[in-house]
């Protein structure tokens, strides 16, 4: 069996995204609404979610796992919110293309059920993600010139060995401790600091989408790899993830710039996704998934609010940006809503899943699961603080009373970007609180 093993029928419709640039050229020749330009990705999405609702009684849907089919619908609907929310006037910016690229190879990796495939196809996904770090080198020189494509490529090659191994062999520490070290090493990386230039907004979105979004989906896709079997608590791997969860908070606790905020935020996410997951247990694997599809699409409605809240005011510093967002009531309303779904709250899906991590982890581990909690309480503290400084106190910018009207207004496409992201977020707290996601 090969990474491609996967029916005719499906292999075409995982195609479907590649048709974006050629749907999006003609729509702004015609001056089309945004639903054309977006319709291959659109209808990539949902036949994925007819292949979910119809998975028990099809021929065809049984073939495809359904925990893949749940890790390639999220991703097929980050994406839709960022393709709506790319300028038309980028020129520089690989995004049109490398984004719907990047959704078909992700569909057909997730969508594996060998064993050796899921790591296999999982190296392929990391190291596409290796060469897109270098693409966006040539969009923004010295943006991914440091450590991340090495630690990208080093994470290809460990998760590209991982499928050689026989599968009695999935359940040993050596194996386990290599594939937290190749998650860990997909976890986002800080652009330099050595300047607070603006970068071209197709790049930031791009680079939000894929080096953001993406890891926490292909995360739990090789986890998923490791055999039911393995059912052995292996505690000093939970404490690792926790303590990756941990030093993530404390990355987004000293962020400079914004998009470092979310960085934070989903390594911090990642981590206790990983902690619970390899608990071994029916609700730590259930919490992980939840949490897996909750990340991406929580960070791409408050990452594009930032997005668009730093292009409007040309910094991308929380000092430069302090208050700033006062007078931009629906960019507020989708940061909170979007960054509120990792704070435990009631009504939105952040409970149901840290509930289901926590009781994993506290069914082993006692010490961890209060490190744990720690984690949720300070991701409560962190959030708030930053909404503060930037939603809320009197705004003091250097835009002109008129500029100032232009900048509180949302735009047609971040009008479509926020309501896609804000509907699909909010879809999956009400499947979540239903119980209708089981990482089986």
């Amino acid at each position: 069996m090969t990474v491609f093993s996967l029916p005719g029928p499906i292999l075409l419709v995982l195609l479907l995204p590649l048709l974006f640039p050629l749907f999006r050229s003609r729509s702004a020749r015609k001056r089309k609404s945004m639903l054309l330009e977006l319709l291959p990705v659109l209808l990539y999405c949902v036949f994925l979610l007819l292949a979910l609702v119809f998975h028990g009684g099809c021929g065809l849907c049984h073939q495809l796992p359904e925990t893949g089919l749940y890790l390639s619908l999220s991703f097929g609907a980050v994406i839709l919110c960022y393709l709506a929310a790319l300028p038309e006037e980028e020129r520089r910016s690989p995004a049109p293309f490398l984004l719907p690229a990047m959704t078909t190879l992700s569909g057909v990796v997730f969508l594996q059920k060998d064993h050796s495939n899921l790591f296999a196809g999982g190296g392929v996904l990391a190291g596409a993600l290796c060469v897109s770090s270098l693409l966006h080198g040539g969009a923004y020189p010295g943006a991914y010139l440091r450590s991340f494509p090495l630690r990208l490529g080093l994470s290809a090659l460990v998760i590209g060995a991982l499928s050689m191994f026989g599968e009695p062999r999935l359940s040993t520490p050596g194996f386990l401790l290599a594939v937290l070290l190749a998650s860990v090493l997909l976890l986002p990386a800080p652009l330099p600091r050595r300047t607070e230039k603006v970068l071209f907004p197709g790049f930031l979105r791009t680079d939000q989408a894929l080096f953001v979004c993406l890891p926490p989906l292909l995360v739990f896709h090789l986890l998923r790899g490791i055999p039911a079997k393995a059912a052995i608590p292996f505690w000093p791997i939970l404490f690792l993830g926790i303590l990756t969860a941990l030093s993530g908070l404390l990355f987004a606790k000293t962020a400079l710039f914004v998009e470092e905020l979310a960085d934070g935020l989903t390594a911090a996410g990642t981590g206790f996704l990983i902690a619970g997951f390899l608990t071994f247990l029916p609700e730590g694997r259930n919490g992980a998934l939840f949490l897996a599809l909750l990340l991406p699409l929580a960070t791409a409605l408050s990452g594009l609010s930032l997005s668009f809240l730093s292009q409007r005011f040309r910094t991308r510093t929380f000092q430069g940006l302090s208050a700033l967002g006062t007078n931009v009531e629906p960019l507020r309303l989708a940061f909170l809503l979007g960054a509120f779904q990792g704070m435990s709250l009631p009504v939105v899906g952040g409970l149901l899943g840290e509930w289901l991590l926590l009781k994993a982890i506290s069914s082993v581990s006692v010490g961890v699961a209060v490190l744990a909690v720690i984690g949720v309480f300070l991701t409560f503290v962190l959030v708030v603080e930053r909404a503060r400084t930037l939603f809320s106190g009197e705004s003091v910018s250097r835009l002109s009373s008129s500029d100032m009207i232009l900048a509180s207004e949302v735009l047609p496409s971040e009008g479509w970007a926020l309501s896609l992201a804000s509907l699909f977020l909010l879809a999956l707290d009400l499947i979540g609180s239903l119980g209708l996601i089981a990482g089986g």
